[in-house]
């Protein structure tokens, strides 16, 4: 007789005694706090690191705000000195203009 193709064996059901470790799920209790510990971590890195960028940021604004306002003092004392020239040259050519006609008061009188 041949065998039979679709036979199959009755699979036994074996209750092997757990020890606590197995009944309380220790491993995957183990293994699920390590990986919340690794995303405490990660979390905390990475608002460092976010900590430091937002701080080069700031350094970065603040270096900037301070070179415009350097320039800003440069230009304003330059428009200064510019406006207290043209104040000076006024005046100069004013005085000329007296002495001018100073001069030529003296040639009337003298008859030059």
């Amino acid at each position: 007789m041949p065998l039979s193709v679709q036979w199959r064996w009755k699979t036994p059901f074996i209750q092997a005694p757990q020890t606590d470790w197995d009944k309380n799920k220790t491993g995957e209790n183990i293994i699920t706090a390590a990986n919340a510990i690794r995303a405490g971590l990660d979390r905390k890195r990475e608002r460092e690191r976010q900590d430091k960028l937002d701080q080069w940021a700031e350094d970065d604004r603040t270096q900037r705000l301070a070179d415009e306002q350097r320039k800003r003092n440069v230009y304003n004392q330059v428009a200064d000195s510019i406006r207290g020239r043209k104040d000076e040259r006024d005046r100069l050519v004013a005085e000329a203009e007296q002495i001018k006609q100073q001069i030529a008061m003296l040639k009337q009188q003298f008859g030059g």
